[in-house]
């Protein structure tokens, strides 16, 4: 019997391009595994995961951590796992992305908590 893979806690995909078109300090896609089902009766500490992960994605960024076009990935227990899914494997990401919630990310650099997002308001993140 084989192990399932494991995949990413999340993933983020930076758009520096938006960033310097529109003064962001940080821009992208935040998926999250939650299942898309549940994004508008997401628990207390699913929001407060979100949050956390921006934090950490904003601190990235102000240190110089993150690549222009990143993909920043985030494994259980921040460390990647022996079974872990092959992130490179376009296919395979897509399915599990489609089953995640996404969040737009653009973090004005005056206020790096403010979450320029509808659905982050309509998920109660801000």
């Amino acid at each position: 019997m084989t192990d399932k893979p494991a995949f990413p806690v999340y993933v983020f995909v930076r758009r520096r391009d938006f960033e310097i078109e529109a003064g962001f300090a940080l821009a992208g896609i935040l998926i999250v595994d939650i299942p898309e089902s549940q994004k508008f009766q997401m628990e207390h500490s699913q929001k407060q995961k979100i949050q956390r992960i921006i934090g950490q994605l904003c601190a990235m960024a102000r240190a110089g951590e993150m690549g222009d076009d990143a993909f920043v990935y985030g494994w259980p227990d921040g460390a990647k796992p022996a079974n872990a899914a092959d992130v490179h494997d376009d296919a395979l990401m897509w399915q599990w992305a489609k089953k995640c919630i996404k969040i737009t990310i653009t973090i004005d650099p005056r206020d790096d908590v403010r979450i320029d997002s509808d659905l982050a308001r309509e998920l109660g993140l801000m």
